[in-house]
Formats: structure tokens, sequence, C-alpha cells
């Protein structure tokens, strides 16, 4: 639905990632392929959700030019990654304007549904969403639960994107799919001159109001001096 609301010069890159990241299809404005992308998406185990996002923001979107979004579609429950963490990877989005809109998995409330049922012990044994998941208790996974939840909300504040539940998309009581692309396209870039006496890789904070009543504010909370 959203690659259908997309404008025609408008393109998109499709990747996933597990204990690797890869991209699936590089940025296009070709519909066919990026169809094609999306439904070639498979997954093995592990999530290195920081390591994805350090090498996406420093490498693969490293010299793209003008509005640019990204969706990721996660829990933000980190399991596997060894070259980012979750400082340097907040790090290297804070570093762009590239906005992050966390399309967010509650993948405790699923798990609490599973032990709940008749014959489930309490003990998680499996896989649930990419994360191999042995022996451990729920009061474990809760709190990795509740961390990743943490960091896909520093993600969209200090990119200036927004966060969407997948169980409001589900449900269809989100249009997500349709307002992105043109919440893209409408975004606002404000430019201010800052004091000579700057000193570099200091983080400035920075807040954003309207003198219109009923309106919400999505913009980066902070920048850092270059």
């Amino acid at each position: 639905r959203m690659v259908e609301k997309l404008q025609p010069e408008d393109k998109l890159a499709v990747a996933r990632f597990d204990a690797d990241f890869k991209v699936q299809t590089d940025l296009t404005n070709d519909r066919a392929l990026i169809a094609k992308g999306i439904k070639s998406l498979d997954f093995g185990d592990g999530t290195s959700i920081y390591n994805a996002i350090s090498e996406l923001f420093e490498k693969t979107l490293a010299n793209i030019s003008g509005r640019t979004a990204v969706i990721v579609f996660t829990d933000g429950v980190d399991t596997t990654s060894r070259k980012a963490d979750y400082e340097s990877s907040l790090l290297a989005v804070e570093r762009t304007n590239i906005s992050v809109f966390p399309i967010y998995f509650d993948t405790y409330a699923d798990m609490l549904k599973i032990t709940s049922q008749k014959g489930v012990a309490p003990t998680l044994q499996g896989v649930l969403s990419g994360h191999v998941i042995l022996g451990s208790s729920l009061g474990s996974f809760k709190k990795e639960a509740d961390h990743g939840r943490d960091y896909l909300s520093d993600l969209f504040r200090l990119s200036g994107g927004r966060p969407v539940s997948w169980s409001q998309l589900a449900k269809g009581s989100m249009t997500m799919f349709d307002i992105i692309p043109t919440e893209i396209r409408s975004r606002y870039y404000l430019t201010v001159k800052m004091p000579d006496s700057q000193k570099p890789g200091v983080r400035r904070q920075v807040k954003v109001r309207v003198n219109r009543p009923n309106l919400i504010v999505f913009a980066k909370g902070s920048y850092l001096e270059p």
C-alpha cells in the first residue's frame, strides 16, 4: 500500500536483517523490482538491529541526498550485534537528516498470549520473531522487550520520525501506510545560524513549537555540532 502511494520519482530500497544485514533491492523507482524485493524477504536466526542501523546509515544511505526516511519493522530487541551497540547505532542516526519510522511489534504481548494457552509452560522454548529463546523466563524477556521499546523511542526522537504500532495497523485503525509518503514530502527543514563558539561533537538540544492549536510536532530533539 505504501509503495502504491509513492510518486513516480520516489525511490525505495528494501533491506532485511537477522544476525546479518543485507540490502535486498537497491534504491530504485522500479515498482516491479521493489515488489519483488519485498516478496523475496526471508530471515534467519538472531537479530542484529544495532549492526543493521549502523551499516544502513553509515554506508547504504551515506551518499543519498534529498528527503529520506527509513521504515523499520521490529520489536527493537537486539540479540546478536557485535560491531555496534545501542549508543553507537543511535549516534549514526543522529548525524543525519534521515527520519526513522519504527513499525513496532509487541513480541512480549504475543509471548504472553502463547504462554497463557493451555499446556504451554512459562519457560520459553522455540523461536519468536527471529529471536532464539531457550529457557528464558518471561521476566527476563520483558526486560529485553522494554529495552527494545526504549531503543525505538530514542530512534524516532533523535531522527524526527514517529512510532507506529503494528497492532494498530493490523486492526486497520491507522493508515500510516497512506500517511508516511505524504508526510515525508511535506517536511520542513529549519536552518539556524549558530554562534562561532561551536565545539565539535557537542550535543545541542532542540525544541520546536507551533502557535496553532491541535497540532503535534515531530522533530529532531537534538543535533551534534559538526
